[in-house]
């Protein structure tokens, strides 16, 4: 019995770690997405899905992602320094 609880013990500290783990990266991409949009606006320019969508490639956190994410925004007629901070933050 006793072999029993320790084993439920630790597969139940297992699953909380397990679920702080993924909401602790889970979280920064869609706050750091929000950041990259927000920036822009502080910027002057206007709030869109297409900005949206840039910023969420930012987001990523990948070098595809990255390029993406500066290349959406470039379409947009956002200049290249802009555009780059912003990605910077995603």
């Amino acid at each position: 019995m006793r072999t029993l609880g320790r084993r439920l013990a630790l597969a139940f500290s297992a699953l909380v770690a397990g679920s702080a783990i993924a909401m602790a990266v889970a979280a920064p991409a869609q706050a750091t997405a929000g950041e990259c949009a927000s920036y822009l606006v502080g910027q002057g320019y206007n709030h869109s899905s297409a900005m949206k969508n840039a910023c969420a490639q930012g987001s990523l956190g990948t070098a595809e992602g990255d390029a993406n994410c500066k290349i959406g925004l470039k379409a947009l007629s956002i200049s290249a320094t802009h555009a780059a901070t912003a990605c910077n933050k995603a």
